[in-house]
């Protein structure tokens, strides 16, 4: 099977390069509500600070179950995305990685986030970086954010709320 064939691959590289660099190993498993043909991609691995990793977004619990059970005691950390992006199911119930994935670990850590929050996050960070030699900080400031997705909307949100 092409999925556990590519998860086996990947496995292989984040063992090798975290040992080598006597890092943390991490798989991330993420959901997107763009509509693919595709069933799932995988990431690229990244080496951090203090962690090798690299994930798989998928468009059905199916693969993340799939890649749970394969990754659970291969990997240190497994970080899951939170946020109910992917379609319903038949029955009208949302879908659920992250239930899925936290029924299934037994040894690897879990950790859940959300994606679109890490990054109006990190634009809030920037923002403020950038205007910190500014005694108003970004209050008074226009601001323009192009997009009203749920992330445009969000940093939209955030900068009314800081002024």
């Amino acid at each position: 099977m092409k999925f556990i064939n590519q998860l086996k691959k990947n496995l292989k590289k984040i063992k090798k390069l975290s040992s080598k660099n006597k890092k943390l190993s991490g798989f991330i498993i993420g959901n997107t509500a763009k509509l693919e043909k595709k069933k799932f991609y995988f990431t690229p691995i990244r080496v951090t600070e203090k962690m090798v990793l690299s994930g798989v977004i998928v468009y059905s619990e199916v693969y993340a179950k799939l890649a749970a059970k394969y990754i659970d005691g291969k990997v240190d950390h497994v970080l899951v995305d939170a946020e109910k992006k992917i379609p319903p199911k038949r029955d009208g119930r949302p879908s659920n990685i992250e239930r899925r994935v936290k029924e299934i670990l037994t040894k690897s850590k879990l950790w859940a986030y959300k994606g679109n929050d890490l990054t109006v996050d990190a634009v809030d960070i920037l923002l403020t970086f950038l205007m910190k030699e500014d005694l108003r900080g970004i209050g008074g400031k226009k601001i323009a954010v192009l997009g009203a997705g749920n992330i445009g909307t969000k940093i939209s949100l955030l900068m009314v709320e800081r002024g």
